[in-house]
């Protein structure tokens, strides 16, 4: 048997070899299946947080573009809705500068623009007429007329010229009693006009 141990010793070394040589396989294969998983899942949320960031500026892109298209829109609006109410006023300068302006023809061309449904902003539409102490009965005399009642000046000073209300829409029982009203009776009117 003695023959055999050089034998048995060599296969215990080789084997042995062979043990050491596959834990060092394993040892070095398990710190890679640590470091490769590991730079993988580093290189992944490095990529997440990349994609994150260029989807947050684009949506801030996206955010700003909204808010900056719906102020447009809302401008856009604005003047539309401020432009109808100049053009109103405008078509009322026009008509006062046609002709001869009654409380029917007033009445007719208010009329037309409805204005409680189209121009809400607006509580009446009127006429003011400019007359001078001379003109003063007269012009109270034509409107007590064309309004089948008496009409009262409000006038500071009868010795001065008057800016008088005399047509006035819708008429309600608020609007008519403006008829009449010197705008320049409080001194603020005054001293704008």
């Amino acid at each position: 048997m003695d023959a055999d141990a050089p034998i048995v010793r060599e296969r215990y070394f080789v084997m042995k070899r062979f043990y050491q040589d596959i834990q060092q396989r394993f040892k070095n294969l398990s710190s890679d299946f640590i470091i490769i998983p590991l730079l993988v899942m580093l290189s992944i949320a490095f990529m997440t947080a990349m994609i994150a960031a260029v989807m947050q500026r684009n949506l801030s892109n996206v955010q700003s573009q909204a808010i900056d298209k719906q102020l447009k829109e809302t401008e856009l609006q604005v003047n539309a809705y401020l432009n109808g109410y100049a053009q109103l006023l405008w078509s009322g300068v026009g008509r006062v500068n046609s002709g001869e302006v009654t409380v029917d023809s007033w009445r007719q061309f208010a009329g037309t623009y409805k204005l409680p449904t189209s121009f809400p902003a607006i509580y009446a539409f009127g006429v003011s007429k400019y007359i001078t102490p001379e003109q003063r009965e007269s012009v109270r005399d034509t409107l007590s007329q064309q309004y089948g009642r008496d009409i009262v000046f409000t006038s500071y000073d009868t010795t001065q010229p008057s800016e008088i209300i005399a047509y006035i829409e819708p008429m309600t029982s608020v609007t008519s009693n403006a008829v009449g009203y010197d705008a320049r009776s409080e001194s603020v009117r005054r001293l704008a006009m």
